[in-house]
């Protein structure tokens, strides 16, 4: 009797355990980088010393390419070109850490097929922090509320999105402002975005179908072995 409860109980067990198994993968939706060298990015200094932070960053259709996007057969021919659009205000003051500035922001970005519009190539807000140092700074967001996104050519947005984009040429060099806030820049930008490829409702109960039938081989073998011997 032991033996029999021990079987069905294991069997229940892997059936629970069947869709954790099968996990979720991120990976990489869309990549991009700007069309030619001049800095297009640009932050700037509210001039509000006492308030938290104190810079707004901005990207104003500036024309990028997109060299990588998840669900490309469906896209229109010369889609590579697009425009960015970022709007970020600082929410926290930022610090210096081991020599890097770091600094909360919070704010909505944007790629799309036109200047001021046309096809949503992937949108959507993030909350999180931009660091880095001299000429090099980065903004990195990630989480499973937060960032959000959205597109009319991408289908793989669930959990596990990270937003990382890069600043280069960072003109003048990163500095922070009034002590509190990081100083205004100018800067070329590129970025990357991910998300996770969940497994179809399908393939999960086939996955736990599966597993379920090779567990009730294995385990059926050793309950007659232990009836043969008893």
């Amino acid at each position: 009797m032991r033996s029999k409860a021990f079987f069905f109980l294991a069997a229940a067990g892997l059936i629970a355990l069947a869709i954790p198994m099968s996990g979720a993968h991120a990976g990489s939706i869309l990549v991009f980088g700007q069309s030619g060298t001049t800095n297009e990015f640009t932050a700037t200094n509210t001039g509000s010393p006492g308030a938290a932070g104190g810079t707004v960053l901005s990207a104003v259709d500036i024309p990028i390419t997109i060299t990588g996007i998840a669900g490309s057969a469906t896209m229109p021919a010369g889609f590579p070109e697009a425009y960015f659009n970022l709007s970020a205000s600082s929410v926290t003051n930022a610090e210096l850490y081991q020599g890097n500035i770091v600094q909360d922001f919070s704010g909505t970005f944007s790629i799309t097929s036109f200047a001021g519009g046309g096809t949503n190539y992937l949108s959507g807000s993030f909350n999180d922090a931009v660091f880095g140092a001299g000429a090099a700074l980065g903004l990195t967001s990630s989480g499973t509320a937060v960032p959000t996104f959205s597109s009319a050519v991408i289908s793989a947005l669930d959990d596990l999105r990270g937003i990382s984009l890069s600043f280069s040429n960072v003109t003048p060099p990163a500095y922070i402002a009034n002590e509190q806030t990081l100083g205004g820049f100018t800067s070329n930008v590129s970025g990357n975005f991910s998300a996770a490829n969940l497994p179809e409702p399908s393939s999960l109960i086939l996955f736990g179908i599966g597993s379920m039938a090779l567990l009730l081989v294995v385990l059926g073998r050793r309950l007659r072995k232990r009836v043969a011997a008893a």
